[in-house]
């Protein structure tokens, strides 16, 4: 047993750099299947955003991180103040794990119905929670109303990502190390 195990390291020893890396790359390939990112979660985690922009915001955070599915209620060019949901958003919403809404009244109120209407039990989180936003005046009654797109402004935007970061740790806490890299 030794003897063959001096043999392999005398080999090894022989060999020029470049058939050292051939074969550190050959074995890296035939183990790779068999390696598994322990921290990864145990289950499809289903994260729900309301509009392809928290999406994507979501979708940078995320990553390549494994096991988890993010997905929009709202898609192309639809407007997400006037949505309405269909039959196939409250199942996506009803098995969620995580629901991420802009907020300041952004969605008009359709996303809480559809929270409450799917019976979902998923945590939900408020993109805009921390953010005090501009205020507008609308043109028709004079009357001030906040400004629900406060990612425009990039100190919003980078709130809106702490706020979305604390969101997936709250389902998936081994990933934090993996979001704050994103």
């Amino acid at each position: 047993m030794f003897l063959g195990y001096h043999r392999f390291v005398r080999s090894l020893c022989g060999m020029g750099q470049l058939q050292l890396k051939v074969l550190l790359l050959a074995l890296t390939f035939l183990l790779a299947p068999f390696y598994t990112h322990a921290s990864a979660p145990s289950k499809v985690l289903t994260v729900v955003t309301t509009f392809p922009i928290l999406q994507d915001l979501t979708q940078q955070i995320v990553g390549d991180r494994a096991g988890i599915r993010v997905y929009s209620i709202v898609k192309g060019k639809a407007d997400p103040h006037t949505y309405q949901p269909k039959t196939d958003d409250g199942k996506i919403v009803a098995n969620a794990d995580l629901i991420i809404t802009n907020g300041l009244g952004f969605e008009a109120g359709w996303m809480d119905r559809l929270i409450t209407s799917s019976g979902s039990k998923a945590r939900v989180f408020i993109a805009a929670q921390s953010i005090k936003p501009r205020i507008l005046i609308l043109p028709h009654s004079g009357d001030p109303v906040p400004d629900p797109h406060t990612w425009h402004n990039v100190r919003n935007a980078i709130a809106i990502a702490k706020v979305i970061l604390d969101a997936l740790t709250s389902i998936d806490p081994d990933g934090r190390t993996h979001y704050e890299a994103q």
